[in-house]
């Protein structure tokens, strides 16, 4: 019993970002040449046990861009990158998904409160890492508002413009957790936030 509980422990702890991290350091032996990303990804997948997705904001219509990807000499991450050059899109490992997205896309998802800094206050990471489900067809405010329910946390708002608040999320944000949907979103509508005093405090993006 002892060892069962510790192993569940042990589970929890374990980084869904880190495995794929991991994974994406495998050399690939596959080479395709004029694929439609979706298509190349879903091969990938199934190779690496990896999940991708797609930033709606900034990729339009996957399934109409093609992509070359050879492995042979470097690692499924770095191949996936240079594939993605093409088109002018990158990517990054995002919520235990490799999410595509655009460059500054990527940089707006990295930033903001890092992952490790968050760790360090174990209750708050709890709440951070709930999940939050896609969000779609509501306005921010009241996606804002669930999520806020959703992690126990106060999240406020009232920075943004209330024409941003008022205005619905209709891009499908990746299912995620709250700390995801947060900076999903926040990409999508142009804010950045932090935390102070055990709140969420969003402000417009500069």
């Amino acid at each position: 019993m002892v060892a069962t509980l510790l192993l569940a422990c042990l589970v929890q702890d374990v980084d869904p970002n880190d495995a794929v991290r991991t994974k994406l350091e495998t050399k690939l032996t596959i080479s395709l040449k004029e694929t439609a990303i979706t298509d190349a990804f879903e091969f990938i997948k199934e190779f690496l046990e990896i999940n991708f997705r797609y930033d709606v904001s900034a990729v339009k219509n996957p399934k109409e861009l093609k992509v070359s990807i050879d492995g042979s000499d470097c690692t499924a991450g770095e191949a996936i990158r240079e594939a993605l050059l093409v088109h002018e899109l990158d990517c990054l490992v995002f919520d235990g998904a490799v999410l595509v997205t655009s460059k500054k896309g990527r940089a707006a998802l990295e930033g903001g409160p890092k992952d490790a800094d968050l760790k360090k206050d174990k209750e708050l990471w709890k709440k951070l890492a709930k999940e939050a489900g896609p969000s779609k067809d509501s306005t921010l405010a009241e996606v804002l508002a669930r999520l806020a329910e959703i992690s126990g946390l106060a999240i406020k708002s009232d920075a943004l413009d209330k024409t941003v608040l008022a205005e619905k999320v209709g891009v499908e944000s990746p299912s995620t957790t709250v700390l995801g949907a947060l900076r999903y979103l926040g990409w999508a509508r142009l804010y950045t936030f932090e935390i102070k005093d055990g709140a969420i405090v969003l402000s417009p993006r500069k």
